[in-house]
Parts: structure tokens; sequence; C-alpha cells
């Protein structure tokens, strides 16, 4: 097992599965946060340019959606980057005490 530095984070044991699993999950965030931060532009622009009634009334409950949809999604990702490191298999080496 390698030696720890005294200093910065600890290591992280996880498999190659583990670690793919992880990364796949986090990108797959990241691109539909990216996403819904993009439409919640659209949807806030579309507000600010609406020239009648009916396309403000129509326009606001979508940005007010998008906005939500935007903070759910960055709570998701705080919480995937928050586990990482944290579901390790059994083969993950380092996570036993091998002392009986």
């Amino acid at each position: 097992m390698p030696k720890t530095k005294a200093t910065g984070r600890p290591a992280v044991y996880c498999t190659p599965a583990c670690r793919r699993s992880a990364e796949y999950a986090i990108r797959r965030a990241q691109i539909l946060l990216t996403r819904a931060q993009r439409a919640q532009q659209d949807a806030a622009l579309r507000v600010a340019m609406s020239t009648s009634a009916w396309d403000i009334k129509d326009a606001e409950p979508r940005a007010a959606f998008w906005e939500g949809e935007v903070e759910r999604l960055r709570t998701s990702l705080r919480e995937l980057l928050e586990q990482v490191g944290t579901q390790d298999d059994e083969s993950t080496p380092g996570t036993t005490d091998p002392r009986p």
C-alpha cells in the first residue's frame, strides 16, 4: 500500500469499474446541468424580451421551472461528488484492515 502524504487530500482507492461508474454518473449530471442552464437562460431571455402580456404569462412559469431544475441538478451533482470514493467494492485495495 502506498504511503500517504502528511498534507493534502487522503488517497482514495477505487476499482476501475467503480471509477468508470462514478465518472459516467458525474459526466451525465454535468451534461444535464448544462442543458438546464441553457434552457433557464433562454426562458429568462424570453421573459425579458416579451412584449405582450400573453408572452410573459407563458414565459414566467417556464423560467421558474428551469430555475428549480437547475438548483435540483446542482444539488444532485454535489451529492455525486461527495460520494466519490465512498462506495468502493470489496476488491478495492486499502479498504480492509489486513490485521486480525
